[in-house]
């Protein structure tokens, strides 16, 4: 039998370092196991992929800046330039506008003042090789849903920024009676179609045509991130 004060020395060893060399034991065992199984990157390194990623989807689809020419001591014109990275556009529209965008869907929208006229121009990347794939009916089609009530007047070629496409004149009623004049060009380029169109409520409709074909004519296009634009030069 031990003597007395080895039980005593015992008893106090058990209750002071037994736990501690449990649990020592414990986690030299489990340890390893855990960290082979259950690993995962560092919290720095989620957050810099989140942020990449969410830099990625929140990318603008356009570019859109303007380009201002001093025509006279009177007369300013501003160049409308946009760009998706692969493609890049630029037109000159008459004076007077409010430009919207709706990046989602590549489009511009151009207000005028007097409420009475609007241009649209859509941009709608296919990858469209030959003119040949725009069909006139499906065109037709399109435009009579997203304008009810629309009466096609006329069809004809049109070319724009050294592209053939096609183009309609159209008689579009509006709910207040007023007959609203619009004119819709649909061109083909390798990366898809650009779809120009404006609406007016005009009592001259030759001069609102004209201005549409001079519009078509100032469009400018590249295969880049660059793009040139038309110079006007005063009278």
């Amino acid at each position: 039998m031990a003597p007395p004060i080895l039980l005593q020395r015992f008893k106090m060893f058990r209750s002071n370092y037994f736990p501690l060399a449990f649990a020592l034991f414990f986690l030299c065992s489990v340890v390893p196991i855990s960290a082979a199984h259950f690993y995962s990157d560092p919290p720095e390194a989620k957050v810099e992929s989140s942020s990449a990623n969410a830099k990625a989807t929140n990318a603008p689809a356009i570019k859109v800046s303007t380009v201002k020419q001093v025509i006279s001591e009177t007369l300013e014109l501003a160049n409308v330039v946009f760009s998706t990275g692969s493609n890049s556009f630029s037109f000159l529209p008459s004076p007077g506008w409010r430009l919207t965008q709706d990046q989602a869907n590549k489009k511009l929208t151009l207000s005028y003042s007097n409420g009475q006229k609007y241009l649209i121009v859509e941009l709608i990347e296919t990858g469209l090789k030959e003119i040949s794939e725009i069909k006139s009916a499906n065109i037709v089609q399109y435009l009579k849903r997203k304008y009810p009530g629309l009466i096609v007047v006329e069809e004809f070629p049109v070319a724009s920024f050294n592209h053939d496409g096609l183009g309609f004149s159209i008689k579009w009623p509006s709910p207040g009676g007023k007959e609203r004049e619009m004119r819709h060009a649909t061109v083909g380029f390798p990366g898809g179609m650009l779809e120009i169109t404006m609406v007016a409520v005009t009592e001259s409709p030759e001069l609102f045509h004209d201005e549409f074909n001079r519009l078509l004519l100032s469009f400018r296009y590249s295969p880049g991130s660059k793009v040139g634009f038309q110079k006007v030069l005063p009278e």
